[in-house]
């Protein structure tokens, strides 16, 4: 949750990178804002609005 941006990111796909700080990065990125719409991958049927996630 990024609080002062209101906004979800969401961190997917972590792949080996020998660059990368720890030798990881994440494959996908996303920044969600309060009217988009999230599926957790262990429920993918189901999603929720940011909206309802933020204070």
């Amino acid at each position: 949750m990024n609080l002062p941006g209101r906004r979800l990111e969401v961190y997917r796909g972590p792949v080996p990178d020998g660059a990368a700080a720890f030798g990881w990065r994440y494959g996908s990125a996303l920044a969600l804002g309060p009217e988009e719409r999230v599926a957790p991958l262990a429920a993918p049927g189901v999603s929720v609005t940011v909206a309802d996630l933020l204070p």
